[in-house]
């Protein structure tokens, strides 16, 4: 596999960054709120009327920032499918532990837990929708919204819960106390938010970063460029260079991108980071990082060892 497939498979970037922990995709169960809001319905207790609701998710366990986040499958649960549960599985859900809280010990085991659960129609409650209202990475909370068509006894059951599935992709918590990690990330948090120059800053950092503590240690002056020839002599010892599949390809690259990270650093001239440019420095780094932490030398072993397709 030449360098420019390989730069061209789908959402390679992101591989790489799940390869080293920079990101992160999981699912978490939350308990939807079905007390209504009343600014947009009037409540009347004797009769069945369509209620619109929220809901919010604290994420603050699992990550730093979320960039994506979508509503999978949703189910209600009574009580007895809990009780049931909690037999098979040989877990207690604890005095005034949510069902949502409980689902998700579960699901550390069975990840296809949420299945168990019934479907979102039932005595004169109907679910409508519910979709992602607003990601807030300040306060560490994502919002859901929907609605429901029910009475005074769907808006506060007493022996069922709708929970609901919520896919999120963003920036784990615990990133190992590495600092080019965390740069990384922000790297690409900061180019899908359209910030390219920056991105690239960031991008640089993590790579200067990662040179120094694997060649350059004591911080001495030595070209970043020599750290790059350095780094792939230390971790390929015995090898020529040039006959370095990764190496070869991408190391011409180096010095042009150092070129315009200087530009940005002294602010003597107006630069202009393009999307593709910024996309194409943060895949140098990190196919920099990833194939010398694992030693592949090689693009279709590096594609087989964090891409799902190639494996």
């Amino acid at each position: 596999m030449k360098y420019k497939k390989f730069k061209s498979l789908n959402r390679i970037d992101y591989y790489l960054l799940l390869a080293l922990g920079a990101l992160k995709s999981n699912s978490l169960i939350m308990n939807i709120d079905l007390h209504p809001d009343y600014d947009f319905t009037n409540y009347d207790k004797h009769v069945s009327n369509t209620y619109f609701i929220k809901s919010e998710l604290d994420f603050s366990d699992e990550y730093t920032a979320v960039l994506s986040a979508n509503i999978g499958t949703s189910k209600t649960f009574h009580w007895d499918d809990i009780e049931r549960i909690s037999k098979e599985f040989n877990l207690t859900r604890e005095d005034k532990e949510s069902a949502s809280h409980f689902l998700q010990r579960v699901a550390a085991i069975n990840s296809d837990i949420i299945n168990q659960g019934n479907g979102t129609q039932h005595d004169g409650f109907e679910l409508n929708e519910l979709k992602v209202d607003f990601i807030n990475n300040n306060d560490k909370k994502v919002i859901v919204s929907g609605g429901f068509f029910g009475g005074n006894y769907s808006i506060d059951p007493s022996d069922w819960d709708l929970v609901s599935e919520l896919k999120l992709f963003g920036i784990p918590k615990e990133l190992n106390g590495e600092l080019y990690i965390e740069l990384l990330a922000e790297s690409y948090s900061l180019s899908e938010l359209g910030n390219y120059k920056l991105a690239f800053f960031l991008a640089y950092s993590a790579l200067e970063c990662y040179l120094n503590s694997q060649v350059n240690p004591g911080n001495d002056k030595v070209r970043l460029k020599d750290s790059f020839s350095e780094l792939f002599k230390s971790n390929f010892s015995g090898n020529d260079l040039n006959k370095h599949i990764i190496y070869a390809s991408i190391s011409g690259e180096f010095t042009l991108f150092t070129s315009k990270r200087n530009e940005i650093a002294h602010g003597k001239n107006k630069v202009e980071i393009s999307k593709e440019y910024a996309s194409d420095f943060l895949l140098f780094s990190l196919i920099t990082i990833v194939s010398n932490k694992h030693c592949i030398s090689d693009f279709k072993s590096l594609a087989e060892k964090v891409t799902p397709k190639f494996r």
